[in-house]
């Protein structure tokens, strides 16, 4: 066993001769970053730059009441940068590998002992002498080589994932915006699909009787079943039953997610609950699919944002008025042909998740296992 004051070294290099370093900001989640991409309005005209510290290849930075949110990173430029004096900097060791210092750093555990050395109420600081107090053990340079190496390699697949991710979403979003455009005929929502509001009975503290579809059911535009209510049997239950190709529709929520939307995809063997609207389309007019992804472009987005009634902490779209909203529908060819192609990308984005998914979990897993 040792400490981490053991294997590091604590330093505060300022910048007194006031070189024009590049200047960074230290991320929760992307280590160092230029400062002009974390604070685009920054402007260092006039600013005093000789107490900002200077930081080289393979050193470490931490902000001292953001560390337990991940605000720790190594700094991999081959250029000296400089970043605020509020940081805590630091450096390993000979007999530490840097990266795998880092990846050290980054485990659950270590961020367990940032916030039990912490210091403060509300929000935790941790300076470098409690830092240091913080115990931890190392096996051999090779080993932690290998380890470094295996991690890295998971770290650059995961970010491969990220990138085929990304652009998947922002070819979904350049498709909306050619896609749905103002063609067909117009109809009225009322008139191509039936609006019902869900059932309204108390709901049951403990996870047993009917599950009960709820406003954060649908917080991530699909059905979350870990995130549902649950009613004891009632006489009428059928006719609440969400059935494939239903959609349900957040006609109470935010004004940030008015308009929130869902669609039934599969037998959940869920019921329609308070504070969603559900929408049954009439599938010889519209497709549900077709009708569902309608809903979710940002014009209509837009539309519900503009016409809600907007209260103090939340905003309302009642039936009448959302079964008035205009919507163009296509022949129903064309709308076969655009269901095809979203169900084409979306099958790609679901394996693309599940992929990044199966390699965090694998990362996670390998974490506790060397890092125990």
């Amino acid at each position: 066993m040792c400490k981490l004051g053991d294997i590091t070294t604590n330093f505060n290099i300022r910048n007194k001769e006031k070189i024009q370093y590049p200047m960074y900001s230290v991320t929760n989640n992307r280590g160092f970053v230029p400062q002009t991409e974390q604070f685009e309005d920054r402007d260092m005209v006039g600013e005093d730059i000789k107490a900002y510290k200077v930081i080289h290849k393979d050193e470490f930075a931490y902000n001292p009441a953001r560390i337990n949110v991940g605000s720790i990173a190594r700094y991999e430029g081959d250029k000296p940068c400089m970043i605020s004096s509020l940081y805590v900097c630091f450096k390993s060791r000979g007999q530490i590998d840097s990266n795998w210092l880092m990846h050290l750093l980054k485990t659950p555990k270590m961020n367990f002992y940032y916030n039990l050395n912490g210091e403060g109420g509300v929000r935790v600081y941790l300076f470098y002498p409690n830092f240091a107090r913080i115990y931890t053990s190392y096996p051999g340079m090779e080993e932690q080589k290998k380890i470094a190496k295996l991690l890295s390699l998971l770290d650059e697949r995961i970010a491969i994932q990220n990138k085929v991710i990304d652009k998947l979403q922002s070819l979904i979003k350049g498709i909306n915006q050619r896609v749905f455009m103002n063609s067909g005929i117009n109809y009225k929502l009322v008139e191509i699909c039936e609006i019902r509001s869900g059932y309204s009975g108390n709901q049951l503290l403990s996870k047993k009787g009917l599950k009960v579809s709820r406003i954060e059911t649908i917080s991530g535009h699909k059905v979350n079943m870990e995130r549902v209510g649950y009613v004891a049997p009632f006489e009428s239950s059928e006719n609440y039953r969400l059935r494939v190709g239903d959609i349900l529709f957040s006609n109470i929520n935010s004004v940030e997610y008015i308009g929130n939307t869902a669609f039934i995809d599969k037998d959940y063997d869920l019921y329609h609950g308070m504070n969603l609207l559900r929408l049954t389309p009439n599938n010889t007019v519209v497709i549900p699919f077709y009708l569902y992804l309608l809903l979710n472009t940002n014009r209509m987005l837009n539309h519900f944002k503009t016409v809600c009634n907007k209260a103090v902490s939340q905003a309302s779209i009642n039936q009448t008025e959302l079964g008035k909203t205009v919507i163009q529908i296509p022949p129903i060819k064309t709308q076969e042909q655009i269901c095809e192609l979203y169900q084409a990308l979306y099958t790609k984005l679901e394996t693309a998740s599940h992929t990044k998914s199966l390699f965090q979990n694998q990362k996670q897993y390998m974490l506790r296992q060397m890092f125990i």
